[in-house]
């Protein structure tokens, strides 16, 4: 039921990114359709979200995002939540679900910048993860301003990646 806390988490979440509550490394523990995957990672997650973290929880939040793009109808991720969606797809991308995939690729087309750059970068770790994930990944097609976005932020799009003409 994450998206009835949409307002407070996403205020959390913008000072977690702010360093308003402490940053460092702390250990996550994620479940994944494939299982429990633990790992280290920024403090934001854990913030937001806490030490342990279904994926499944996750992917709802993203869904509403990208049906918002599609519609136009108003929901609790159809306003300003960069911050929050920032956390969201960071997450994933340490989760390395390929479940979450098609919902990451949606939001590559995202009316909001950040949002577009943040979901090929988690594209990008998540092909990481094995040739499956990738061969998934590998089929999507990148719209230029999603690849430019991640460029802006630091990541490379690797080799692989298809870019799709700018509209």
């Amino acid at each position: 039921r994450l998206l009835e806390k949409v307002p407070q988490l996403q205020d959390t979440a913008r000072r977690s990114n702010r360093g308003q509550l402490g940053s460092g490394i702390g250990t996550v523990t994620l479940i994944t359709s494939k299982g429990q995957v633990k790992t280290e990672s920024g403090l934001d997650p854990i913030h937001v979200f806490g030490s342990t973290i279904k994926v499944s929880d996750l992917l709802p939040l993203l869904e509403a995002r990208a049906q918002f793009n599609r519609s136009g109808v108003p929901n609790p991720m159809s306003g300003v939540v960069t911050n929050l969606t920032y956390v969201v797809l960071y997450t994933l991308s340490l989760a390395k679900d390929p479940d979450s995939i098609p919902v990451i690729a949606e939001l590559l087309k995202d009316n909001d910048n950040s949002i577009c750059g943040w979901s090929a970068i988690a594209l990008y770790e998540i092909a990481k993860f094995s040739d499956q994930a990738r061969g998934k990944i590998q089929a999507v097609k990148f719209p230029k301003p999603a690849v430019d976005s991640a460029k802006g932020r630091g990541k490379e799009p690797p080799p692989w990646v298809q870019t799709e003409s700018a509209m």
